[in-house]
């Protein structure tokens, strides 16, 4: 479990690494890369980066449960409240499980086998604090996974991220 959780920092940290170009953001959300820690299901790092003005793609290297989350986000401006949007979109997730339980922040439940594939959605807000290169993010991440064992689990995840923007 050491060595997956290894990798993924390894892969997460040469993706913000590897960003040359990355624009800092004044007081707008929907440019460059950010990064930071999410509090909720999946714990974990979290990166975004902006493709487009209102096309976010977020990663997610998750630690319960243990695996790796990619989500494409649109966005679009709250009228007259500077610095927030709203956003929606769909994803996956891959996730490991090494123990005997399906484990997420909210409840455990029998393993379900070694590995779980699984289709995403996200609808959330985000906030980009005035004068700091600091984003809050509130979303609902609802899921549903099949695992290798034949069982299929739903997961309504909700989430609070804290991003540096670079």
């Amino acid at each position: 479990m050491l060595k997956i959780t290894f990798l993924i920092l390894i892969i997460a940290t040469q993706t913000v690494a590897t960003q040359t170009t990355v624009s800092k953001i004044g007081n707008r959300v929907g440019k460059g890369l950010s990064i930071g820690i999410r509090v909720g299901s999946p714990l974990g790092i979290t990166f975004k980066q902006f493709v487009a003005p209102k096309i976010g793609i977020e990663g997610i290297a998750g630690f319960a449960p243990l695996g790796i989350s990619g989500l494409y986000e649109i966005h679009s401006d709250v009228p007259n409240i500077e610095g927030l949007k709203l956003f929606y979109g769909p994803g996956g997730h891959l996730n490991i499980y090494t123990s005997k339980r399906r484990c997420t922040i909210w409840e455990c439940k029998e393993n379900p086998g070694a590995l779980g594939l699984g289709v995403d959605g996200i609808i959330g807000a985000e906030y980009k604090l005035p004068n700091i290169s600091f984003t809050l993010t509130l979303d609902i991440k609802p899921s549903i996974e099949a695992t290798t064992s034949g069982k299929f689990f739903f997961d309504f995840g909700i989430g609070l991220s804290i991003r540096y923007i670079l």
